[in-house]
């Protein structure tokens, strides 16, 4: 069984036909949140911790990743937001205009 991050192998663990994995790979990308492992490609079904999936045959599993985002409003005097945001961790810093 392989895990892939794109064409990248993350991680490899050994099954045979019949078994059932509950316990999926923990992976890790730098501005990244793993949602996930998708079968063959992003459609389908996510499996989570605890989830289970019966191995049939050789297969490939990818991680769901997702970018971590955060919203920056800025508000006049505690009332009205007068500009918000929104950028990714990690992102490139950004100059703010002040009021």
């Amino acid at each position: 069984m392989t895990f892939k991050d794109g064409n990248i192998t993350v991680a490899t663990r050994t099954y045979y036909k019949g078994d059932i994995i509950r316990e999926w790979p923990e992976y890790t990308k730098n501005k990244f949140e793993l949602k996930g492992w998708r079968l063959q490609s992003l459609d389908g079904i996510r499996y989570v911790q605890g989830q289970e999936y019966q191995v049939n045959s050789d297969v490939n599993f990818f991680a769901d990743l997702e970018q971590i985002k955060f919203t920056v409003r800025l508000h006049k005097n505690y009332d009205n937001i007068i500009e918000e945001i929104s950028f990714v961790k990690g992102g490139q810093p950004i100059e703010l205009g002040i009021l």
